[in-house]
C-alpha cells in the first residue's frame, strides 16, 4: 500500500453490529475499512439479526487463532498464515469489536431444558426486537422474567427484563412478572423505563433475604414457589412461559485478539482495564481501541455510544501524524543486551524487537519506565522538556553545624496526579513545609532506585514518591512499581546507617490540593522528630 493509504485504513477484528456501524461510518467517509472475523458457520447469524452488510469499500478476511501484528499506530502489519500463502494487511488504526458470549443462567435457578424457557436473548428473538416476530404467545397468559438472583444484577439485563415486558404486555396483552433481586436501573433511561413497566401492569417481586423456587409442570409451563417478603407468607405462582438473564462474557475471539495484540484486560477478560484513562474505547495501546461487548457489558445505549465514540477516536488517530516530538524514550544499542525487559515492562507496547532492540516513537507514551527498568541504563529520553530526572534532583545547600533549618524534602510527583495536587495546593494558599522540593516526573514508575538513592546523596532529609491511586495509572502499572521500588530502597536504607522512615510512598489524585499539604506536613513532622540527614552537608564553624 501507498503510505497515504496506509495512514487511513482500518482494521476492525469482529462482526458485532459496532463493528459494522463503525465499517459503515468510516466508509462514508471515504477511509479503507478491513474487517477480520473468524469463518462464519452455517448456523450464525450476525448480532442484529440482519445480513452483516457494511456497505462499498469494506474488505473482508477470514482470520483464525493465529495471526502476528507487528509495528505500531499509523502502520500496524497483521499477518494471517495460510496453507499456500500468508496474507498480510497494514492499517493505522485496529479495532476491536465481536460479540459477547452468552451463557442461559437457567442451570443456577435449579432449571433443566423447556419450550417454555427461554433466555433473554432468545426471547428478544421472539418478539422480533432484532429482526421477524415468532408468534407463540396468546392474549391472557403469565410470563415470569427473572434477573439478578442467580449472580449479580446489571442494567443490561434489568433493561432487556423491563423492555420484553412492556412489549408483552402491549402487544399480546400477557401478565408479566420480574423476578429481581437488587434491579439495577442506573444507566441513562432506566429509572423511567422501570416506571413506564409498572404503569403498563408489569409486576416488580424483589427478593433480598430469600430466593423463589422453580418447579416445570407436567401440564406445561413453570411454577414459582417463595416467601412474600412483605405478607411474610408462603406464595406460589403459576406461568405458562418463563425467561431467565444471562452471564455476559467475552467472547473467545475478543480474549485471544486482545492477547495478540497485547490489549491488557480487566478482571472479568473483557478486552479493556478498569483505568479511568482509557474513557471510553481506549486501550493502553495507542492507535487501538476495543468497542461494544469486546469491552464491557453494555446497554443498548451505550453500544450505540460506543460505535460513535470508536469512529471519532479513529478519525482523528488516523488525521495525526505519527509522533515525532522529543521526550520519546530511545534505546542506545551499544549499551543494549537485548535481555528484553523493556519489552516486558513497556505497558503502551512501544518495544520493537529486529535486529535491534528499538522503541517506536509513535507508540511510546513517555513514561519512563523502561528507563528505570533497563538493567544496563541503556535506554534515555531523547532531549527531554525540563532535563533529565536525576539533573533536576535538588541538592541541598550546605548548612552551618547546630543551625536550625527546615528539613529538606525532595518529593518525585506523577506530573498526572501528585505534581497537579501539589500546584492545587499552592493555589489554594495551604501552608507547605518550607524545605519541600518537588521533582515532577511523567510517571512514577520512571523513579529508579538510582533516582531515590541521589536524592539522599544530595542532602534530602527525606525523600516522598507520591503517585496516583490504584487502578488510576495512566501507565497501568507505574505507581505499582513505585511502590515496590520504594520498599526495595527503604530495606537498604538502614544498611548505610539512614532511617528507613526517611523514605514515604504515597498516592493521591490531581485534585486532591488539602490532601497533599496534608501528606508533605505529616512526612516534615516525622523529619523533624528524626533530625538532620547524617548525609546533610554541614558547613564548618
Amino acid at each position: 500500500m501507498k503510505g497515504s493509504d496506509l495512514e487511513g485504513t482500518t482494521l476492525i477484528f469482529g462482526n458485532s453490529r459496532e463493528a459494522r456501524q463503525i465499517a459503515r461510518a468510516l466508509s462514508a467517509n471515504g477511509l479503507p475499512v478491513i474487517m477480520a472475523a473468524p469463518r462464519p458457520t452455517n448456523s450464525s447469524r450476525s448480532a442484529d439479526g440482519g445480513p452483516g452488510k457494511v456497505g462499498l469499500g469494506v474488505e473482508r478476511i477470514t482470520i483464525g487463532a493465529a495471526f502476528e501484528c507487528a509495528g505500531s499506530v499509523g502502520r500496524f502489519q497483521v499477518t494471517v498464515p495460510d496453507p499456500s500463502e500468508a496474507v498480510t494487511r497494514s492499517a493505522g488504526a485496529i479495532i476491536l469489536a465481536d460479540e459477547a458470549h452468552l451463557e442461559s443462567n437457567a442451570a443456577r435457578y435449579g432449571l433443566g431444558t423447556s419450550e417454555a424457557l427461554f433466555t433473554f436473548s432468545r426471547l428478544g428473538s421472539l418478539l422480533g426486537i432484532n429482526g421477524e416476530a415468532e408468534t407463540r404467545f396468546a392474549k391472557g397468559e403469565k410470563i415470569v422474567l427473572v434477573t439478578g438472583l442467580a449472580t449479580e444484577g446489571h442494567p443490561l439485563m434489568a433493561e432487556q427484563a423491563m423492555r420484553y415486558a412492556l412489549r408483552l404486555q402491549g402487544d399480546y396483552e400477557m401478565q408479566c412478572y420480574i423476578l429481581t433481586g437488587n434491579l439495577k436501573v442506573a444507566a441513562d433511561g432506566l429509572e423511567s423505563l422501570y416506571r413506564e413497566a409498572k404503569a403498563a401492569g408489569v409486576i416488580f417481586m424483589k427478593f433480598t433475604e430469600s430466593r423463589p423456587a422453580f418447579e416445570a409442570l407436567p401440564k406445561g409451563g413453570f411454577r414459582v414457589t417463595f416467601d412474600d417478603e412483605v405478607l411474610r407468607e408462603p406464595c406460589t405462582l403459576d406461568s405458562e412461559w418463563l425467561a431467565v438473564d444471562e452471564r455476559v462474557k467475552p467472547s473467545a475471539f475478543t480474549t485471544q485478539v486482545a492477547r495478540q495484540l497485547g490489549i491488557d484486560c480487566g478482571p472479568d477478560r473483557f478486552a479493556q482495564s478498569d483505568n479511568v484513562h482509557r474513557a471510553t474505547v481506549r486501550t493502553n495501546r495507542q492507535g487501538i481501541f476495543v468497542a461494544g461487548p469486546s469491552r464491557s457489558l453494555l446497554t443498548e445505549a451505550d453500544r450505540r455510544i460506543d460505535a460513535q465514540s470508536a469512529v471519532v477516536e479513529i478519525q482523528k488517530c488516523l488525521e495525526v501524524p505519527s509522533a515525532t516530538a522529543l521526550g520519546k524514550a530511545v534505546i542506545n544499542t551499544g549499551r543494549c543486551i537485548r535481555c528484553l525487559t523493556c519489552l516486558r515492562s513497556c505497558p503502551y507496547g512501544a518495544i520493537a524487537v529486529g535486529k535491534f532492540v528499538s522503541i517506536e516513537p509513535a507508540a511510546c507514551q513517555a513514561c519512563g519506565i523502561c528507563l528505570a527498568e533497563c538493567p544496563r541504563q541503556a535506554i534515555d529520553f531523547d532531549k527531554p522538556p525540563g532535563g533529565a530526572i536525576v539533573e533536576r534532583i535538588p541538592v541541598v545547600p550546605s548548612s552551618a553545624s547546630g543551625e536550625e533549618v527546615a528539613p529538606a524534602i525532595t518529593a518525585f510527583c506523577c506530573q498526572r496526579s501528585a505534581a497537579a495536587a501539589g500546584a492545587l495546593a499552592g493555589c489554594m494558599a495551604m501552608s507547605l513545609p518550607q524545605g519541600l522540593r518537588l521533582v515532577p516526573v511523567p510517571c512514577a514508575g520512571s523513579i529508579s532506585l538510582s533516582h531515590l538513592l541521589a536524592a539522599f546523596s544530595g542532602g534530602a532529609d527525606g525523600v516522598l514518591v507520591l503517585s496516583c491511586h490504584p487502578g488510576n495509572c495512566h501507565s497501568e502499572q507505574g505507581n505499582t512499581r513505585a511502590r515496590e521500588r520504594t520498599e526495595q530502597v527503604a530495606t537498604i536504607l538502614p544498611r548505610v546507617g539512614i532511617d528507613a522512615a526517611r523514605l514515604a510512598y504515597a498516592t493521591l489524585a490531581a485534585n486532591m490540593g488539602f490532601e497533599f499539604a496534608e501528606t508533605v506536613n505529616g512526612f516534615a513532622q516525622t523529619l523533624n522528630n528524626l533530625g538532620p540527614s547524617r548525609l546533610k552537608p554541614q558547613r564548618k564553624a
